[in-house]
């Protein structure tokens, strides 16, 4: 339900592969229901970040993510998004809410030389001290704030961006399991994976 188009809110810069040819991959994938894909967002605190940070980040995090699987094996997209429309206007709230520029991967889960199922993040309730790691690493070397420095979530705002999350998923395949599963993270408070993993 928002005002403007995806090429109104952000100018699309692709960092690496084909989305065309990342449709193709999924559409292979028998669809039985299940997420054929991963999804990753690489978020920034920063306002302005070069287009050669954006691309030298993005290789980094495909080669550190990806390094047990030789290039063969499987398909990678990204493209970051640099706000045109640097603020938007909360209907919930009225309040400002500053748009800053991010990167989405998108990894299909099949595996192109073995056509078996493929998951570089593994488990995340076990790997997830991993993937903070390669996040930790990137933002040292290339000079970005930690979101663990620089949360955008409080205890005050933590149900709105929940919400705003919801309105993402809530248009996808099994939205009502997913719309009971946010209201009982949002109705027991919970903030942790393995708080997450006991719900």
């Amino acid at each position: 339900e928002r005002e403007y188009t995806r090429d109104e809110l952000d100018h699309r810069l692709i960092l690496d592969g084909d989305l065309q040819t990342t449709n193709k991959v999924i559409q292979s994938i028998e669809d039985k229901g299940q997420e054929r894909y991963l999804h990753i967002t690489l978020s920034f605190q920063e306002s302005e970040i070069s287009s050669e940070t954006l691309n030298a980040v993005t290789q980094e995090y495909k080669t550190l993510l990806m390094n047990a699987y030789h290039e063969e094996e499987y398909c990678f997209y990204a493209e970051a998004h640099l706000p045109k429309i640097k603020n938007l206007i909360d209907n919930r709230t009225g309040e400002r809410v500053e748009r800053k520029p991010h990167i989405h991967i998108v990894i299909p889960e099949k595996n192109l030389a073995t056509d078996r199922y493929l998951l570089p993040t593994g488990k995340i309730t076990v790997s997830e001290k991993y993937l903070d790691a390669i996040q930790e690493y990137i933002n040292n070397k290339y000079h970005l704030v930690s979101p663990k420095d620089a949360m955008r979530v409080s205890d005050q705002n933590y149900a709105n961006v929940l919400s705003r999350t919801k309105g993402d998923l809530f248009n996808e395949r099994n939205s009502d399991v997913k719309r009971a599963i946010y209201a009982r993270l949002e109705s027991e408070n919970v903030c942790s994976f393995s708080d997450f993993k006991t719900l």
